[in-house]
């Protein structure tokens, strides 16, 4: 409120929370780079966070992020899906250092 829009910025604070792992903020974060909003639109980031949202996320949330799942790996190759993967796995066991 009273304030410009600033994507860039939103960008910052979303990856501050989901690097708490904030589950909300952890999806947020996957809808901003699978729309390019605040940052360079990138499919397997947008994929790895919400895989990681996907595990803590309310019912409701999750059926939400499964259909962006499913729309994701289905215009993504075999190696992009598997990097995604790769990527969420060690977030999580690098207790959310390396993201």
């Amino acid at each position: 409120r009273g304030t410009d829009r600033d994507p860039e910025q939103a960008f910052r604070w979303m990856t501050s929370a989901a690097g708490q792992r904030l589950s909300v903020a952890q999806s947020g974060l996957a809808d901003m780079y699978q729309l390019g909003q605040g940052v360079a639109q990138n499919d397997v980031r947008a994929l790895q966070w919400y895989l990681m949202a996907w595990r803590e996320i309310g019912e409701i949330e999750r059926q939400w992020i499964q259909r962006n799942i499913a729309d994701l790996e289905a215009r993504m190759d075999e190696a992009a899906i598997s990097d995604a993967r790769r990527n969420a796995r060690g977030c999580r066991e690098n207790g959310f250092n390396i993201c």
